[in-house]
């Protein structure tokens, strides 16, 4: 069995019985010249939600923080995977945005639950973690090609050390509207 093989198993086993632990994740995105590259997120599952506790350019980055995490909180690590189940898109049809419109707006709030959100926002906004909140904004109501374009703003914002005003403009303009869905 390989180790990919064994760590699903555990992670599995972990989700099942709502067992704590740290593991990351890759995931592929396209760059606005089209060519796919990995973020890697370092994650916490807390027994009944996953919590992205650091984004990093670098899988091995990834795996030493998890690890650290684990051995600071005395939890179980699973070592990570690449997710192969997302489909690229640049963006979303005019139908398709009407139709997670149409889905957000029917009231179905069990999916997601907004005091939750909108407690994590403002803990982030008190410790100035802005993009953080636009991250998780465009990964819980954004399109694929909001999410895609909000992770290239996050990596830019990393390597640049600051976040540019078109980026800072476009973020505000496209998803923070997003925020009257948890207010």
């Amino acid at each position: 069995m390989s180790d990919e093989d064994m760590w699903e198993d555990e992670r599995k086993k972990y989700l099942k019985e709502g067992t704590r632990f740290a593991t990351y994740e890759g995931v592929p995105m396209i760059e606005d010249d089209e060519q796919v590259m990995t973020i890697w997120v370092s994650q916490e599952y807390d027994g009944s939600e996953w919590i992205d506790l650091e984004y990093h350019d670098d899988e091995s980055d990834a795996v030493d923080y998890a690890m650290q995490h684990s051995e600071d909180h005395d939890i179980e690590y699973v070592g990570g995977k690449v997710r192969d189940d997302i489909e690229f898109k640049v963006e979303d049809s005019k139908e398709e945005q009407e139709y997670r419109d149409a889905e957000r707006n029917a009231g179905d709030e069990s999916y997601y639950d907004n005091n939750q959100l909108k407690n994590r926002y403002l803990q982030n906004e008190d410790d100035n973690f802005h993009t953080r909140n636009y991250l998780m904004l465009a990964l819980v109501y954004g399109t694929h090609g909001q999410i895609d374009r909000t992770l290239n703003i996050v990596i830019r914002k990393r390597q640049q050390g600051y976040l540019d005003e078109e980026d800072n403009k476009w973020l505000y303009e496209n998803i923070n509207p997003y925020y009257d869905y948890i207010r």
